[in-house]
This record gives C-alpha cells, sequence and structure tokens, in this order.
C-alpha cells in the first residue's frame, strides 16, 4: 500500500525513552496531524522518518520501500522547521531551488521547476527578493516550496507556524490545508496546538511521552477521548474534571443521578463547558465566580459547593454580576467517567 506504515518504533536518549513502540500507518495523501506538549516524542519522530535520527528498534516502510537504515537524501522526505531554516544571503529563487541545485538539476529545468513552485505559492513576483525582505508568512511559503521541488513522497511539518502571530496562523493553517489537497501530497504536521489539529487533520494522534493515546478523525477524539488526558488536553475552554465518589448510583460531588449499572466507587468525572446548559428551572444552582467575555461566547465560573465548573453561555449580551445565583443542567448523556487511577475512560 502506498503511504507510510510504522511499526513498533523505539528511540530513547539516554535513560529517557523518547518513543515507545510507536505504530500508524498513513495512507497516500492523507494529512495526519500528531498532536502533544513538549517533550512527548512529537519532533523525534519526524527525525526518525526524515533520517536525522537513528531508530533503536522498529521499522519505517515509505510507498512500499523499507526506509529504516536509509541514508536521509534517498528517502525522498522533505522536512519544514519551526525556524524555516532559510539561507539569509540567497534570493527566494535560490532558496527554492537549492535541493536541485544540490541534485545537480539542468539549469533550465531548475528554472521551470522554481517558477512553477512559486507560482503555486504566490511567490512569483518575490524570487529576487531575500527572506529578510518578507513577511513570516511569506518565508514559511519558501520553505515550504524548498521542499516541495524535492517532488517528496511524504512531507514532514514540524511546527511550522509557532513563530507567526495569531491572526497569520489562521491564514497560514488554511493555506497548508489547501495546498496539501491540491499537491495532493502525503503530509504529517506536528504541533502543540490543539486549535491546529483540529482544523487541519484528517486524521490525527495524540502524544504522550512517547506512547499514543489516541488516533482517530478531530470528531472522534474530542467527543469520544479514550483517556483524561486526551479529553484534557483537546477543547477551548478545557473540559471540566473532578474528583467524584459514587454512592447508589449518585455522586457526592455533584448530586448528579447515574446509571445504576456504575459501581460503588472513587471515580473522576469529565463534563464540557457546552454541555452544561443555563436553564431557569435546572436542577443544579451554581454561584457566578467570574466571566469571560470571549465576544460570540462568554465563559462563565460557576461553583457548586466546592467545585467549579467552567459554563459557556453563548447569550454574549447577558449582564453578570459575581455572586449570582444561575440555574443549570447538566447533559447526563455527555458526561465521561474515567478511572481515578489509570484515567481509561469506563
Amino acid at each position: 500500500m502506498a503511504g507510510l506504515k510504522i511499526e513498533n518504533l523505539s528511540k530513547t536518549f539516554g535513560a529517557q525513552t523518547v518513543l515507545d513502540d510507536f505504530s500508524l500507518e498513513l495512507a497516500e495523501n492523507e494529512l495526519l496531524v500528531v498532536l502533544g506538549p513538549s517533550g512527548c516524542g512529537k519532533s523525534t519522530l519526524l527525525r526518525l522518518i526524515s533520517g536525522l535520527e537513528t531508530a533503536d528498534r522498529g521499522k519505517i516502510v515509505l510507498d512500499g520501500r523499507d526506509i529504516t537504515k536509509m541514508e536521509p537524501q534517498k528517502r525522498k522526505t522533505a522536512m519544514v522547521f519551526q525556524n524555516y531554516a532559510l539561507y539569509p544571503h540567497m534570493t527566494v529563487f535560490d532558496n527554492i531551488a537549492f535541493p536541485l541545485k544540490v541534485a545537480k538539476i539542468s539549469r533550465a529545468e531548475i528554472k521551470s521547476t522554481v517558477q512553477k513552485t512559486a507560482e503555486l505559492l504566490e511567490l512569483e513576483n518575490y524570487l529576487d527578493r531575500r527572506p529578510a525582505q518578507l513577511s513570516g508568512g511569506q518565508r514559511q511559503r519558501v520553505a515550504l516550496g524548498r521542499g516541495l521541488v524535492r517532488q517528496p513522497s511524504i512531507f514532514l511539518l514540524d511546527e511550522p507556524l509557532s513563530n507567526l502571530d495569531a491572526a497569520l496562523r489562521v491564514k497560514m493553517r488554511q493555506e497548508i490545508v489547501a495546498l496539501q489537497k491540491r499537491v495532493g501530497i502525503t503530509m504529517i504536521y506536528v504541533t502543540h496546538d490543539q486549535t491546529e489539529a483540529l482544523t487541519m487533520a484528517d486524521r490525527m494522534v495524540v502524544l504522550k511521552d512517547g506512547r499514543i493515546h489516541q488516533h482517530g478523525t478531530p470528531g472522534e477524539v474530542y467527543n469520544d477521548p479514550q483517556d483524561s488526558f486526551v479529553a484534557s488536553f483537546i477543547g477551548t475552554p478545557g473540559i471540566n474534571l473532578f474528583d467524584e465518589i459514587i454512592s447508589g448510583g449518585r455522586g457526592q460531588a455533584l448530586p448528579l443521578q447515574f446509571d445504576n449499572s456504575i459501581k460503588d466507587g472513587h471515580y473522576t468525572i469529565g463534563v464540557r463547558p457546552e454541555h452544561i446548559r443555563l436553564e431557569p428551572e435546572g436542577p443544579l444552582t451554581g454561584e457566578l465566580l467570574g466571566v469571560e467575555y470571549i465576544g460570540a461566547v462568554s465563559h462563565l465560573s460557576l461553583r457548586f459547593g466546592d467545585l467549579t465548573l467552567t459554563v459557556i453561555d453563548n447569550r454574549p449580551e447577558k449582564k453578570y454580576r459575581a455572586g449570582d445565583l444561575i440555574p443549570t443542567r447538566i447533559d447526563l448523556d455527555r458526561i465521561f467517567l474515567f478511572d481515578r487511577d489509570s484515567g481509561r475512560r469506563l
């Protein structure tokens, strides 16, 4: 099968295990986003695929070829780094053309390939400029162009938008997705930004401590988290997580009636802010501690006894004062129940 297949990939640095028995298959022309906190092994994964690091064990197969021990220049991979790694003394043309010159491609073919790539990236009017004369988004596109001219089997992007301001990040992630679909290239995009993962991915992987905690479509990962880490790492505002003692199907921290099949014991409960509804006749009343006005919605901090939960109100015109008592109803069908020790979804 064309695409990428990773089997039992592991990597350690000294006593630290950075990737631990990582296995995944990526279809041709698919955009996979690898999401996780700093130090979880995201960048190391890309460096192993590209050949910049050597795996301790495991196997990497790209388009049917075992590339696990292959030299980097023979792997047909292209990588874009967080800092773009452009040559400041070279023009845009020469930066994009550099891999072709190294490969000793003819001048005529280099000129034609660079021109076509520049047009694809809307850089044709900037070919004589140097990186310092470009905006952050334009420099990012030059880095993408330098990878594209190599005609790679897979494109590896390591947090490429981290250095851009918020508005430009939104624009560039849309451009990268559109480019990936237009060119029809397999891509792995690494980020710690959940918004990038949710908006860009065909599929996503949530990584922590070198291990996959969950993979699937953005909708599957958000709506059906397999453990409390995944649930807490994805979502804005974050999910409400709290310890609960359930006895006879009833909670103590919040007086909710759970399914009678749930055994008595200690659990971690998860409920997303959008699943707590503000209802005049709601059975749970919270005391308002504060409001974050976001524009189209407001985020309310409500105290229920010893618990403080975040609730979303989609009526930005509504006025509140600290101390207001606000009735609510929790959608019991949307509550997540996790094992308190392992974090595993029950």
